[in-house]
């Protein structure tokens, strides 16, 4: 909720996925989406998610506990 009242857009948790070991269906959602950004903490279970995100054109953003992916919109 506080990343939605600072971004003034939705918000959505990528969480529950990660903890169901479904990477496939998290990077399908992230796709068909368009998530702009997505933010992880650096040990957690999205941050290969978001290296990869940002393998393929995103831009990273490292900080102390968390690691950010910014992606091109999509073109629609």
């Amino acid at each position: 909720a506080v990343y939605a009242l600072l971004l003034d857009r939705p918000v959505y948790s990528l969480r529950p996925l990660t903890r169901r070991g479904k990477r496939r269906q998290l990077e399908r959602l992230v796709e068909e989406r368009d998530l702009v950004a997505i933010v992880a903490r650096s040990d957690g279970p999205l941050a290969p998610t978001v290296r990869r995100l940002a393998a393929a054109g995103g831009e990273l953003v490292e900080l102390r506990h968390h690691v950010i992916v910014h992606r091109r919109r999509l073109a629609r």
